[in-house]
Formats: C-alpha cells, sequence, structure tokens
C-alpha cells in the first residue's frame, strides 16, 4: 500500500512539474478561474435550468482532459499532450457552454455561433499539432520533426477533419433523437422543449433562401466557417513554431529537428554528417568525433 502510495504521489508531483516548466503561474491560475465559472454554472444549472447540467458539468470534466491523460497515460502518446493544450480548450468550453449555452449567447446573438466555428476551426489546427506532437514523441529522438510548414499543414488537415466529422455528428444526433443541432425544425414540437429552436425569419432572408434549405444553410456556413478558421489557424501556428524554434522553446519541450536527432543507434546518417579525409584521420561530428581524437592520440 505504501508503495502503490508513493507511486501515485510521485506521478502528481511529475505533472505539477511539467505544468510548471512549461506554463507560468498566471496561466496556471488562469486555469482555476475558468474551471469555477463552469462549475458555477453547473451548480446554478442544477436548480434554476437542469435541462442544462448535464452539459455544464461535461464540461467541468473536460476542463481536467489534459492533466488526466498525463497521469494515466505518462508513458503512452496520450500522455504526451502538451499541457498548454488544456488553456485552450478550458476556454473554448467556457464560450460554448457557459457563454452559448448557459447565457444563451446563440439566440442573443445570431452571429455567435458562426464566430465560435470559425475560432474553434483555428483552435483545431492548434490542437492537431498538438496531437502529432504527442503522436511523434517515441520517435523524436531518432528523427526528429517535421518543418514547421508540414507540422502546421497537418494541424489544418486535422481541423477540417474535425469539422466534417462534428456535422455528421450533429445531423446523426437530429435524425436519432429528432433534434435541432442543424435547425431544421423551423415550427418546433411545444412539447419537445429541450430542443425547441428561436428562429428569427428575417434572418433568413438575409440569405434569400426556402426556409426549406435553412438546415443545409446551417451546416454549409459552419463548415464554411471552419474552413476559414484553419487557414488562420494554419498561419498562427506556423509563425508561432518559428519563433519557438528561435528561441529554442520547442528544444525544451523536446523537439528535435531533423539535423540535429540522436543517430547513435544506427550509427551516423545524412543528418548526423558525412565522414571526411582529413589528413589520414576520420573526421565525423558528436561523441564519433571524440572517440576518433581519443584513438589518434593512442
Amino acid at each position: 500500500m505504501t508503495r502503490v502510495v508513493a507511486g501515485i504521489r510521485g506521478r502528481f508531483t511529475h505533472l505539477f512539474a511539467e505544468i510548471r516548466a512549461e506554463l507560468p503561474l498566471s496561466e496556471y491560475i488562469f486555469w482555476w478561474i475558468l474551471r469555477l465559472i463552469l462549475l458555477a454554472g453547473g451548480v446554478w444549472c442544477i436548480f434554476k435550468n437542469p435541462d442544462r447540467t448535464f452539459e455544464l458539468f461535461i464540461a467541468v470534466a473536460l476542463s481536467f482532459c489534459i492533466p488526466v491523460l498525463h497521469l494515466l497515460f505518462a508513458n503512452l502518446w496520450p500522455g504526451k499532450f502538451p499541457v498548454r493544450m488544456q488553456t485552450v480548450g478550458t476556454i473554448y468550453l467556457v464560450l460554448t457552454s457557459f457563454c452559448g449555452t448557459l447565457l444563451n449567447f446563440y439566440y442573443l446573438f445570431p452571429w455567435w455561433d458562426l464566430v465560435l466555428h470559425t475560432f474553434g476551426g483555428g483552435i483545431l489546427v492548434y490542437v492537431g499539432w498538438c496531437v502529432m506532437f504527442a503522436l511523434n514523441a517515441k520517435h523524436r529522438q531518432r528523427y526528429g520533426d517535421p518543418s514547421p510548414i508540414v507540422q502546421a499543414s497537418w494541424g489544418v488537415g486535422f481541423s477540417a477533419f474535425a469539422t466534417l466529422i462534428w456535422e455528421i455528428l450533429e445531423f446523426i444526433f437530429d435524425s436519432v433523437t429528432l433534434g435541432d443541432s442543424q435547425h431544421w425544425r423551423i415550427n418546433s414540437d411545444p412539447g419537445f422543449e429541450i430542443f425547441k429552436t428561436v428562429t428569427d425569419p428575417a434572418q433568413m432572408d438575409l440569405f434569400h433562401v426556402d426556409a426549406g434549405r435553412y438546415a443545409l444553410l446551417d451546416t454549409m456556413t459552419d463548415i464554411t466557417c471552419g474552413i476559414v478558421g484553419a487557414a488562420g489557424g494554419f498561419i498562427v501556428v506556423l509563425l508561432w513554431l518559428h519563433r519557438q524554434q528561435r528561441r529554442g522553446a520547442l528544444r525544451s519541450m523536446g523537439m528535435v529537428q531533423p539535423e540535429t536527432a540522436d543517430h547513435k543507434e544506427n550509427g551516423p546518417g545524412e543528418n548526423a554528417g558525412i565522414l571526411k579525409e582529413k589528413e589520414g584521420s576520420p573526421v565525423t561530428s558528436g561523441a564519433d568525433s571524440v572517440n576518433g581524437q581519443t584513438e589518434s592520440i593512442k
């Protein structure tokens, strides 16, 4: 039992060391402020708006997602996500679940959904980069990381894929539960209060479409905003990667460029240096150079 407790304590100590190494104290405090906002919203829903309680407490749970993955999968790729991914994710949870759903921003501000889809498309580029970063953790020392533009492009692909999956899930949800995620229930059934939609017909006139195409309009505008956001996210992530690379910050997170990767297991390859003959002595890079000098002295 003592060994188990010591192991758990060791994992938490390692987790806090990772968090403090990557985040400033102010950002860590910001985590808890956002979590308390979501928790307060969930408690308020228990007494005032029970239909929203489940969504708010799911958001609270997701605000601990990355630290939990680091605790449970410390030696596997899910435990290698950059800690800052939690900051970005929790901000989005507050904007969607607390502001959008609880404070009813979706209906108070008709443009709120489009803003979130655009913002979400950009965030997903960063999330895609985080997934690539974690997946490459095992092979990073040997092969290094792709160039920044390749990494940012991976993020764009991930963002576009996630956007399409989200719209498919909305379609399935509406088909199975008769929900209104895609705003096709123009005249909602009064008995179906949880999915009741407040639709302003004047909003449809803006696009000059028939009411029967409103669900298609909703889906296509969501996808378009997601792709536009992904394009913006690509630029931001690319510039950020270049900046981090110049500062050497990525190296402190474990990232290594291919030309500096350690190839000790298989000997020096193209990126480890080329053997040259100089005055009869082999000249190499790194540890091999030291060994060659030692042999020539002997």
